[in-house]
C-alpha cells in the first residue's frame, strides 16, 4: 500500500489558511468589550460645563494680549521706518523686536486648549456606551491639558523667562548704543506688562480640574518633563 505525500508548500498553505480562519472565528466570537464608567454622563457634563464657562475669558485673554503685542510690533516698526532720527529708529527697532517675541510666545506657548476644547467635545459621538466612555476620557484629557497650560503660564520659570526677555532689550540699548534712558523706559513698562499678563490669565480650568480630581480621583498617566532651573535643568516625573 502506497502512502500519500503532499508537497511541503501545500502543507504550509493549508496550515496558514487554517490559522487565519481560526483567528477570524475567534475575533467574531469575542468582540471587543467596553467597560462602562460610573456616572460617565454626569462627569462629562460637569467637565463640559466648566470648559464652556471658562471659554469666553480664555478667548478674550488670548486675543487681547496677542493683538496688543502685534499692534505694538507694527507701530514701532512703522515708526522705525518713518523716522529720520537715528536714535529713535534704534529704540523703535529694539522695542519692535521685544514685542515680536511676545507675539511668538502667545502663538507658541500661551494657553489655548480651553478656547476650543468644548467645541470638540460637542461634536463627538455619544450614541453607544463605548462612545460615551471615549468622550469622557477625551473630556478629562482636555480639561487636564487646559489646567496644565494655565499652571505653566503662572509658573516661576515662565516668569523668569519673561524677565530675561524684558531685560535683553535694555541691555542691548545700554551696551551697544548707550541709550541709558531709553533702556530704563523699555525695562520698566516691559516688566509691568509681563506681570499684568500673568495676573490676568484665566485659571478656570485649573480650578475645575483640581476639584474634579478631588471627587473622582482619576489616575494621571506616567510622564517625564524637563523644567529649566537657574543653574541647569531638572527632570520632573509624574507616576
Amino acid at each position: 500500500m502506497r502512502s500519500l505525500r503532499l508537497p511541503r508548500h501545500a502543507v504550509r498553505v493549508a496550515l496558514t489558511s487554517f490559522a487565519a480562519a481560526t483567528l477570524v472565528r475567534a475575533a467574531h466570537a469575542a468582540p471587543g468589550r467596553c467597560v462602562e464608567v460610573r456616572d460617565a454622563e454626569a462627569r462629562y457634563e460637569r467637565i463640559l460645563t466648566a470648559l464652556e464657562r471658562g471659554k469666553p475669558a480664555a478667548r478674550l485673554w488670548w486675543i487681547g494680549w496677542t493683538s496688543g503685542y502685534s499692534a505694538a510690533t507694527v507701530a514701532q516698526g512703522v515708526l522705525a521706518a518713518a523716522t529720520t532720527d537715528r536714535g529713535t529708529r534704534i529704540d523703535s527697532v529694539v522695542g519692535a523686536a521685544e514685542s515680536a517675541v511676545g507675539v511668538i510666545g502667545m502663538l507658541a506657548a500661551a494657553p489655548r486648549t480651553a478656547i476650543w476644547a468644548s467645541d470638540e467635545l460637542i461634536t463627538m459621538d455619544y450614541h453607544t456606551a463605548c462612545a460615551r466612555v471615549r468622550r469622557l476620557r477625551r473630556a478629562e484629557h482636555l480639561l487636564e491639558k487646559s489646567a496644565d497650560e494655565e499652571a505653566m503660564g503662572r509658573a516661576w520659570y515662565a516668569q523668569l523667562f519673561g524677565g530675561v526677555v524684558n531685560l535683553a532689550a535694555p541691555i542691548v540699548l545700554w551696551t551697544a548704543y548707550r541709550h541709558y534712558a531709553a533702556g530704563w523706559y523699555t525695562l520698566a513698562p516691559g516688566l509691568a506688562v509681563q506681570e499684568a499678563q500673568v495676573l490676568t490669565q484665566p485659571t478656570a480650568a485649573l480650578g475645575a480640574w483640581n476639584a474634579y480630581k478631588v471627587e473622582y480621583g482619576p489616575r494621571r498617566r506616567a510622564s517625564v518633563s524637563f523644567a529649566p532651573l537657574p543653574a541647569g535643568a531638572a527632570v520632573v516625573g509624574t507616576f
